[in-house]
């Protein structure tokens, strides 16, 4: 939270203090000045008049309280390019820094105490009755003429003043309306103005019982899915707004769909949108970071359908229409195949690719000679060889991993894999090489199809 030069004066009036006021700056630290670290402009700085005078004339444009614990402020020539708070009575100094830390402590504890209310997903109307009460105000939120909440009276009483404020949430448009009392301080108006992200999390909140916020985040997606053009800023003013990871599913359709549907949105009736789509079952998770739902979201779909391909996190829901389709394409694939449960598309990265190139000219032409010439050959020691050197480059070129999974000494795989590199002339030092060895081995079976 950060607190002006103005209302720290306003609630640290005394004779005891004096006052230089030389740009206007709002500070979020309180601290104690180390003149070897680089000073911060947000940061009020506390030091004694003895340490500000060996750094007066270096320093513009900070902030200081000044501790004169020697009487010495009315004897020193304090630049006009600062900002200064002078405790010049010295019995009250520890009290007065006390007030001031006070005043940074309680401002990041209302901040705090409100902010836990939504990281604990906690009965909006306790939002707002705390808010009340640390502000010493009255609270009332409307959505059109229906009334959300109120602690009081809607009209203004004798000697308050009337704040009002308006968000726009997915086509739903929220007015606060705050009565505060008539020393309502500038220290808690800023307080107030602050809290504002805060009061947009909880009324993103309301809106997962409108509606309208389901449609038109029904509406965002299949536009997104359908576009022939990039989306501007397509989760402007919906309560997606912010999330910066999505996560995506495609499913065979549920016998029950709706029973899912309502399954996933008892997980979080904001986060997840599950629709219908081309004889599938799309899912959208827009993550949000103090929850991750992932392995609940997961669990019932697992449940209920057969078949679903899975998308790794991205972070642009630009992207939607990319990761739709390849993952609608990666069901069909396990669909043929037969592949029933939960499968990230990047586990099938090089069946994906060699089953649609098969359709387009067969993978034979890009498989390696070494492996294309071992599996001709069909005789048993080729056999042999093809699948030590498989399963010695999987294991990333160990001997001990590689005599384990084929259950054969360690020295009859070192005596075939010098057979091969010598009788082929390889390097297998050679990663680029490794890498083609170990694709096309994995395309045998495209091949051999």
């Amino acid at each position: 939270m950060y607190l002006s030069f103005q209302a720290i004066r306003e609630k640290m009036q005394g004779p005891d203090i004096l006052f230089q006021e030389s740009f206007p700056q709002r500070f979020k630290n309180l601290r104690y000045l180390d003149p070897q670290e680089e000073l911060q402009k947000d940061t009020l700085y506390i030091c004694t008049i003895t340490e500000f005078s060996l750094h007066n004339h270096r320093i513009e444009e900070q902030s200081f309280i000044i501790v004169d614990d020697l009487g010495l402020h009315d004897k020193i020539d304090i630049s006009k390019r600062i900002n200064a708070f002078i405790l010049t009575d010295k019995p009250k100094q520890l009290l007065r820094l006390q007030e001031f830390n006070r005043l940074f402590t309680e401002s990041e504890r209302v901040n705090s105490t409100l902010q836990q209310f939504i990281l604990d997903d906690m009965e909006l109307n306790g939002f707002w009755d705390r808010l009340s009460e640390l502000l010493n105000l009255r609270v009332h939120v409307k959505q059109n003429q229906q009334v959300l909440y109120s602690n009081g009276s809607a009209t203004q009483r004798s000697g308050e003043e009337k704040i009002e404020k308006s968000f726009t949430i997915a086509d739903i448009r929220f007015e606060l309306t705050f009565f505060v009392p008539h020393d309502f301080t500038q220290y808690q108006r800023e307080i107030l103005e602050q809290l504002e992200p805060l009061f947009f999390q909880v009324l993103k909140r309301y809106t997962a019982s409108f509606e309208p916020m389901e449609k038109k985040m029904s509406k965002i997606i299949l536009n997104l899915l359908q576009s022939t053009t990039p989306a501007v800023r397509p989760l402007e003013d919906t309560i997606w707004e912010g999330r910066e990871t999505f996560q995506v599913y495609v499913a065979t359709l549920p016998e029950n769909q709706e029973f899912l549907t309502k399954k996933l949105s008892e997980i979080d009736n904001v986060s997840i949108l599950a629709m219908p789509i081309s004889e599938s079952y799309l899912v959208v998770y827009a993550k949000e970071g103090a929850h991750d739902w992932t392995k609940d979201i997961e669990k019932f779909l697992q449940k209920q359908c057969s078949i679903i391909s899975k998308s790794h996190p991205f972070i642009h829901i630009e992207e939607l229409q990319m990761q739709w389709k390849n993952l609608y394409y990666h069901l069909k694939y396990l669909q043929e195949i037969e592949k029933k449960g939960m499968t990230c598309i990047g586990e099938d990265t090089v069946a994906l690719l060699a089953s649609k190139y098969k359709e387009y000219a067969g993978v034979g032409a890009l498989i390696h000679d070494i492996i294309r010439e071992l599996y001709n050959q069909e005789d048993r020691e080729s056999m042999d060889l093809l699948e030590t050197l498989y399963v010695y480059l999987k294991h990333e070129r160990s001997y001990l991993k590689t005599s384990k999974e084929l259950e054969l000494h360690r020295n009859s795989i070192v005596y075939r894999i010098n057979k091969l590199t010598t009788k082929y002339d390889v390097d297998l030092e050679d990663p680029y090489l490794r890498q083609q060895l170990l694709i096309s081995y994995q395309l045998l079976s495209f091949f051999e199809q």
